[in-house]
């Protein structure tokens, strides 16, 4: 019996040596790899700054009005701007107010300076010609007896 165990144990020994050599191989793999993956990161981490910093610059006042002169577009004035104001109690403040009006007679001077061929089509067809009233598109207006 003391053999038998004796020899179970010699046996055992280079099952535990094989045993130790696959861990210590997986174990290296393990680390070349996330070696590997922490490089990886590095380069993402370093290539994402860039890209932020590339995105200041580009986005910077300076940057965009010296490119958008060739692109064909303008600054707009004053009187085409408009301000939204949400609903809510800002809507009577005397600003609010203030910029309300002052909205709605540069879009009435806008509209009355505008030709009938200038404007875009209304939802329902073709503009309405100069000589006829112009019908109400959100159907609240009385466009007429019906």
């Amino acid at each position: 019996m003391k053999r038998a165990g004796l020899a179970a144990l010699v046996a055992s020994v280079p099952v535990l040596l094989l045993g130790v050599v696959w861990q210590s191989n997986r174990y290296s793999i393990l680390s070349i790899r996330a070696r590997s993956i922490e490089t990886e990161e590095k380069r993402v981490f370093d290539e994402n700054e860039k890209l932020v910093g590339s995105i200041s610059v580009y986005s910077s006042k300076e940057r965009i009005n010296d490119l958008a002169p060739g692109l064909g577009m303008i600054k707009a004035s004053p009187e085409r701007r408009v301000h939204i104001v949400p609903a809510g109690s800002a809507q009577n403040s005397p600003r609010a107010d203030a910029i309300s009006t002052a909205n709605r007679s540069a879009l009435a001077a806008a509209a009355a300076g505008a030709s009938a061929a200038a404007l875009p089509q209304q939802r329902n067809g073709p503009a309405a010609p100069s000589s006829a009233p112009a019908q109400s598109t959100d159907g609240a207006g009385s466009g007429g007896a019906e």
